[in-house]
């Protein structure tokens, strides 16, 4: 095995490709606060979870993963005689309420603005009065002092 300069000029010349242009990302990801209606319609996604009774299921609607739609008398799920509805069926039906996604999406954007407060304000917020943290402690130099028992 001579692996030469000549030899190597030989090989035929491979061009530089991008291993990830089959997956890359087609559309532009945009943000709960900008989706239309019809986006909200795209993202239903339905759920269908075993029932306590043997001969119903359980169906539950979810707005982007998060959010329950209220399908029935103001509750996020019903059950169902099983082979009643297909997940198709079920989303044709509520794709044809507006006002129910529409009342989805306003819970949705509560709830994710909610989780941005409650995130911001966890890594700000240290008690006033409260004792000092263990590594406060030792750069102070100081100690708690322990009870003696004589």
């Amino acid at each position: 095995m001579n692996n030469s300069n000549s030899e190597l000029m030989a090989l035929p010349k491979v061009g530089m490709m991008n291993l990830f242009d089959d997956i890359a990302a087609k559309e532009e990801i945009r943000s709960p606060q900008d989706w239309t209606l019809d986006d909200c319609k795209e993202k239903l996604t339905v759920i269908f979870k075993e029932a306590k009774d043997d001969n119903e299921i359980s169906i539950s609607v979810r707005l982007q993963g998060l959010t329950f739609l209220r399908i029935k008398n103001n509750k996020t799920s019903m059950d169902a005689p099983r082979d009643l509805f297909t997940k198709e069926e079920v989303l044709e039906r509520i794709r044809g309420c507006d006002e129910m996604i529409i009342e989805a999406h306003k819970r949705l954007l509560a709830s994710l603005k909610k989780a941005k407060i409650s995130r911001e304000t966890t890594f700000k917020r240290k008690p006033t009065g409260a004792r000092p943290s263990i590594n406060e402690i030792e750069e102070d130099g100081q100690e708690y002092s322990q009870p003696s028992y004589s």
